[in-house]
């Protein structure tokens, strides 16, 4: 199973932290954001993960190399330039043509990537959206459904 982690991000409301090192390798205990991501990945079954990069890409690459020692097959995507949130996605069309997981590299979960891999990969949608319910709404990144289907962003 692939996955790709989004870890291309600036961090600015992380700065002054994300000026030396970028957002997805500051630490959560012990380890990075995207160690635990990674790790999580490979226990749930992944076997082949794709790290899109853009700022302080060298650090990434540098500390995780081809994903030996994780047990799983590291590929590193660096954008020329910002993308924008899914830009990364157009990089990889050609090498992400079965089912596949995205997720953003700063954020930290407990779902389990396999049963959601399992569970998208029968359903009869483009997508399926992994979110957590929310009883206040934000002031943006908002999401609608009625039911199983999402209706609106």
């Amino acid at each position: 199973m692939k996955a790709v982690i989004l870890a291309g991000g600036l961090g600015t409301r992380l700065k002054p932290f994300t000026e030396v090192i970028p957002k997805p390798l500051l630490p959560v205990g012990e380890k990075s954001v995207l160690e635990i991501q990674i790790e999580r990945l490979k226990n749930h079954g992944f076997n082949e993960i794709y790290l899109a990069t853009n700022y302080k890409s060298q650090y990434i690459e540098n500390y995780f190399g081809d994903g030996f020692r994780y047990g799983v097959k590291l590929n590193i995507s660096k954008e020329d330039k910002p993308l924008g949130t899914a830009g990364p996605l157009l990089l990889l069309k050609d090498k992400l043509v079965d089912p596949f997981i995205v997720m953003n590299g700063d954020i930290l979960s407990l779902v389990d990537f396999g049963k959601l891999y399992s569970f998208a990969c029968h359903q009869e949608s483009l997508l399926t959206i992994s979110i957590k319910k929310e009883i206040t709404p934000f002031a943006f990144g908002n999401i609608f459904f009625e039911g199983d289907r999402v209706t609106g962003i």
